[in-house]
């Protein structure tokens, strides 16, 4: 049974007992034909559901349209008249409920028991080590727990990380590392003996360092830069590789605040804003620490991090491009002009900007990625 409610333009289609997710073939979008080819939900991460909207409102058109299946799907009763009438000339958009109310977790994409445990902040501290190509750290996790005591374990997503100390509420802590099963990893599992009361936070403080096995991470060798001079890293998490980096409740169910120390002989910028940093060479060391911070809460996946022979330069009031310095002036000249008129179109259309700053990050040529939004 479907049901679709057409409301300026827009439809959400509420596809009863289905399977697959349904995408619009491109050569039919006049004859409102539908592509039946099963859309995986690992690969859709959520927000493909009304395509690449911002997180706040993406999230609002599914409340919206989990209310309406309660409503008129659940009731097995057809839509009003007056709500499809204006807009019956559209063809539907069929859109899959990936959660329905007996389902236990809605992402099957995770292994994490985030049903029990919610990570509310993330601090990762990680030194860059360019020769071994490794992240080497810790990251210390806030979880409140969604029970009364009932869950005595934390488990964590991980994928190719090596763990080696955990800690709960700084006592040493009982944990394991799964078998690998793929494609989820190998699930962290943390014993927390008694369990929490409800809305309790617990920290866990976990000593890790990445692999080669990582799957986040692309390290360039100075050849396959811009100028040749430097190495260069860069982290891609989308979908479920963040993982790959350090364990965490890697679904775009989980969002959290952060905080991030990164060392490096190199200059970093983090999805996050910087709160400065300090060079390391008077006290003895190599390179600099840069400090950023995350004030509103962002899935795992948007977790992001590049280091390398990099400038930076003004193309707003809230606004830098940061790249190699042989191209910054040249990507300065391209992008100040419309970049303040981005985004103020931009906020007429859902809300002011919250993130404080919107950077864009130019990577080498080597980058082997395309038509992927970077949060920086």
């Amino acid at each position: 049974m479907d049901v679709c409610l057409r409301q300026q333009g827009l439809v959400i289609g509420a596809a009863g007992g289905g399977a697959e997710s349904w995408r619009r073939s491109p050569s039919d979008s006049r004859s409102g034909a539908v592509d039946h080819r099963p859309i995986r939900s690992h690969d859709t991460k959520w927000v493909t559901l009304f395509g690449h909207l911002a997180d706040d409102v993406s999230e609002a058109l599914i409340a919206a349209s989990m209310r309406f299946h309660q409503l008129f799907v659940r009731r097995a009763t057809s839509v009003p008249a007056r709500l499809s009438r204006p807009f019956s000339h559209l063809p539907p958009f069929h859109v899959r409920f990936l959660y329905t109310p007996n389902m236990p977790v809605r992402d099957p994409s995770t292994a994490s028991n985030y049903d029990a445990w919610l990570t509310k902040h993330t601090a990762a501290t990680f030194t860059i080590d360019f020769d071994a190509e490794r992240l080497r750290g810790s990251v210390v996790l806030e979880l409140e727990s969604r029970t009364d005591g009932a869950s005595n374990e934390i488990v964590l997503d991980s994928s190719h990380v090596d763990v080696s100390a955990v800690k709960l509420n700084s006592a040493e802590a009982k944990w394991a590392l799964d078998p690998r099963s793929e494609p989820l990893g190998s699930p962290l599992r943390v014993a927390v003996p008694g369990g929490a009361a409800k809305g309790e936070t617990v920290r866990l403080a976990i000593e890790l360092a990445t692999t080669s096995k990582c799957t986040a991470l692309q390290w360039l060798t100075p050849a396959q830069t811009s100028n040749k001079k430097a190495p260069f890293v860069f982290s891609q998490a989308q979908a479920i590789h963040a993982r790959s980096l350090f364990p965490c409740q890697d679904t775009p169910d989980v969002k959290s605040t952060y905080d991030f120390a990164i060392t490096s002989p190199y200059y970093v910028v983090a999805s996050g804003l910087k709160k400065g940093h300090e060079d390391l060479a008077a006290a003895g060391g190599k390179g600099a620490l840069y400090r950023f911070e995350q004030k509103i809460p962002i899935p795992s996946y948007l977790f992001a991090l590049a280091s390398g022979d990099l400038a930076a330069a003004s193309i707003g009031h809230k606004s830098d491009v940061i790249t190699g310095p042989d191209e910054v002036d040249g990507c300065q000249w391209e992008l100040a002009p419309a970049m303040e008129q981005f985004i103020e179109a931009a906020e007429k259309i859902v809300f002011p900007y919250r993130w404080g700053e919107y950077n864009v990050l130019v990577l080498p040529p080597s980058f082997p990625y395309g038509g992927k939004l970077r949060w920086f």
